[in-house]
């Protein structure tokens, strides 16, 4: 994900000063700000100026979606369990999938050559040849649901866990969205541990949204929905090894095509993250760890689209705390 606009300026931390005013967790949301900020750049590359005289956004186009009450609909969830925290986390995500209250037509785990075993309670898993990354591994859930005749392709992790209701959310979102050709919902933290809290604040898995518009730049795929139709053949860039930027990179082609990408927050998932109550130094290292991986994926995503920054500047964090 992206989150250090006009890091250029270098005016992130004054933004998060003036947005929480007056908030309790002020100072040490700043705090753990900067340390995101030190993680980030550790991996960044300073891309090359680049003016871009285009379009100032993308505005909502006329297209409408035709999902319906009885639309099909697949789940994918691309897989790589190494750990057992990875095999507990699987496993809780599938026993999540089990309880909707509106049962996915066809799931599909596409697992990506883990090393570690796991239960699927039922579940068939579609193993890759070789590791490819999650990109690679949605595109293969992509092929298998168009082949299931799914109208919806709903795309998760296998470190989440879905509320009852997701499925009911999604179809009723696009239902009553007809602008909506994807949809992106709210992530929140499955912690209860600081940095739990800090990514809630920040909106970290809930992608950004146009300022002033119901239209998004992204949506995070581990809570992400698309009308078949309208992916065409459009998929993942396997040009990202890892969980990052590859979800931006993807949406921002989408919006290219005319599509529009909505927010509803009544669509939720919640993301564990890893984080362990009472190891604050453990956490703090994992807490690095993210966001160097997404400033990794960041500098693929410039070389990729090196307007991007221009259109992220247009966009507003979407928190779960704030309004």
């Amino acid at each position: 994900m992206s989150f250090i606009i006009n890091i250029m300026e270098n005016d992130t931390l004054k933004y998060w000063k003036r947005k929480l005013k007056r908030k309790w967790y002020k100072m040490p949301f700043l705090l753990s700000k900067n340390t995101e900020i030190e993680a980030f750049m550790s991996e960044y590359e300073k891309p090359e100026p680049y003016m871009y005289d285009g379009m100032t956004r993308f505005e909502l186009s006329s297209k409408e979606n035709t999902v319906s009450s009885i639309s099909k609909i697949a789940i994918v969830v691309p897989v790589y369990v190494s750990t057992p925290t990875g095999k507990k986390q699987v496993e809780r995500l599938i026993k999540s999938i089990q309880k909707q209250e509106r049962l996915a037509d066809n799931v599909f785990l596409i697992d990506d050559c883990s090393p570690f075993e796991y239960e699927t309670f039922g579940y068939n898993v579609f193993r890759m040849n070789q590791n490819g990354g999650p990109a690679k591994a949605r595109n293969y859930g992509i092929d298998l649901a168009k082949e299931s005749g799914a109208d919806i392709i709903a795309f998760t992790d296998s470190d989440v866990v879905l509320p009852s209701n997701w499925i009911l959310s999604i179809v009723d979102t696009f239902i009553k969205n007809r602008f909506m050709q994807a949809i992106s919902g709210r992530t929140i933290s499955y912690g209860k541990t600081w940095y739990d809290w800090y990514h809630n604040v920040n909106g970290t898995l809930n992608g950004r949204r146009f300022k002033d518009s119901k239209q998004l730049l992204y949506g995070p795929t581990c809570n992400f929905a698309i009308e078949t139709k309208a992916l065409d053949n459009q998929y993942f860039s396997i040009d990202f090894p890892l969980a990052a930027s590859e979800d931006i990179e993807f949406c921002y082609r989408f919006l290219e095509r005319g599509n529009n990408i909505g927010h509803d927050s009544s669509v939720v998932v919640y993301h564990d993250f890893g984080y362990k109550p009472l190891t604050l130094q453990k956490n703090k290292g994992n807490f690095i760890k993210v966001f160097k991986k997404y400033a990794k994926g960041e500098k693929i995503l410039l070389k990729k689209i090196p307007q991007y920054y221009y259109f992220l500047n247009q966009t507003i964090e979407i928190s779960n705390c704030l309004k």
